[in-house]
C-alpha cells in the first residue's frame, strides 16, 4: 500500500524520490477557469468605467425678468451646463413647445435658500412657471466614489 505523507516543517526530503510524494501538480483546466474568472472581472470593472446611466430628473423652470430660473428638487444638483427642457404652451401658434437649453450659471437663492439653475433670455417664453426636465448621467464606477 502506498501511504500519503504530508510534508511538515521539521520532516526532511532525504531522495529525490521522496519529493513525488510531496509536489502536488496544478490541473490545468483549473488555471483556464482562473484565467475566465480575472478576464470577466477586469471587462466588468473597465464596463462599467464607461457605461453610462441616464435619469430623467423634473423640475420647475419660473421664468422672469427675461431669465429661466430653473428650482431644483433633492432628487438633483444643478450644474452649469447642464442641459435642461422647459415645456410650455405658445398661445401664437396653439402648440405645447419644448425650449432646450444649457444652464449658464448656479446660483444662490436667498428667497428660496438654496440654489437655482439661471438660463439667461428666454426665447419670448411668457412669464409663469412651467415644468422642466433634466438628464443626469452617471457612470456605475462614480457610486463607488461618491
Amino acid at each position: 500500500m502506498n501511504e500519503e505523507k504530508s510534508l511538515s516543517q521539521n520532516d526532511n526530503i532525504k531522495s529525490p524520490d521522496e519529493l513525488n510524494g510531496y509536489l502536488r501538480v496544478t490541473n490545468p483546466s483549473m488555471w483556464f477557469i482562473f484565467a475566465a474568472v480575472l478576464i470577466m472581472l477586469v471587462g466588468l470593472i473597465a464596463g462599467s468605467a464607461f457605461y453610462e446611466i441616464k435619469t430623467t430628473v423634473y423640475l420647475t423652470a419660473e421664468v422672469k425678468n427675461n431669465f429661466i430660473y430653473i428650482l431644483p428638487t433633492s432628487e438633483i444638483e444643478l450644474t452649469e451646463g447642464m442641459t435642461v427642457s422647459v415645456e410650455y404652451f405658445d398661445s401664437k401658434t396653439n402648440t405645447s413647445k419644448n425650449y432646450n437649453e444649457k444652464i449658464d450659471i448656479v446660483e444662490y437663492d436667498k428667497q428660496r435658500d438654496g440654489y437655482v439653475g439661471v438660463i439667461y433670455g428666454n426665447d419670448g417664453i411668457p412669464e409663469d412657471e412651467y415644468s422642466a426636465t433634466a438628464v443626469r448621467t452617471d457612470t456605475p464606477i462614480s457610486y463607488l466614489f461618491n
